[in-house]
């Protein structure tokens, strides 16, 4: 069975977990949705695999990085986008981000700034919060997301992970 590990993070903040070296083992690709921090993480990040990033709210003066994009993965394409710049009138974030990357035939959505993890599928393409990896803020602990894509049978499996920063 030919499985590829994804790492699905939001919101570090400037803050790499020590234990996300461990978790890194193995996978494809990072995909960060923004408030990253610093080139910093992204440098830690990829020591491990290749990573894929978007700016969120927190990144104005930080890496040089789109605010969304879509790219092309062995499963098909992936959209990444923090979050942060739903127009006003938008009834959720997840309205807007699947309307917004339909067209574009997406089977995975990466977001994160709410620092909630989450998982919603509609009309082919999963949209995945895996909440904040960063330090806790806002009462919500640290999160991220392991997605493990199966190329035979063209599953997916999503398995959200706490951070226990307190250590």
């Amino acid at each position: 069975m030919a499985v590829k590990r994804f790492a699905l993070i939001s919101d570090t903040h400037g803050a790499v977990h020590p234990s996300l070296h461990e978790m890194l083992r193995g996978v494809h690709t990072v995909l960060h949705a923004g408030d990253v921090g610093g080139e910093n993480v992204l440098m830690e990040l990829g020591l491990h695999c290749s990573v894929i990033a978007v700016a969120g709210n927190v990144d104005g003066t930080g890496p040089n990085l789109p605010l969304q994009r879509v790219v092309d993965l062995p499963f098909g394409k992936a959209a990444l986008a923090h979050g942060h710049l739903v127009p006003p009138g938008r009834e959720t974030v997840a309205r807007h981000l699947f309307e917004t990357f339909e067209p574009h035939g997406t089977r995975l959505i990466v977001t994160g700034h709410s620092h909630l993890p989450a998982l919603q599928y509609r009309k082919g393409s999963y949209l995945v919060n895996p909440g904040s990896a960063g330090r806790p803020r806002f009462g919500a602990g640290a999160s991220l997301c392991m997605m493990d894509w199966d190329e035979e049978t063209d599953l997916f499996r999503f398995d959200f992970r706490p951070l226990d920063w307190s250590r």
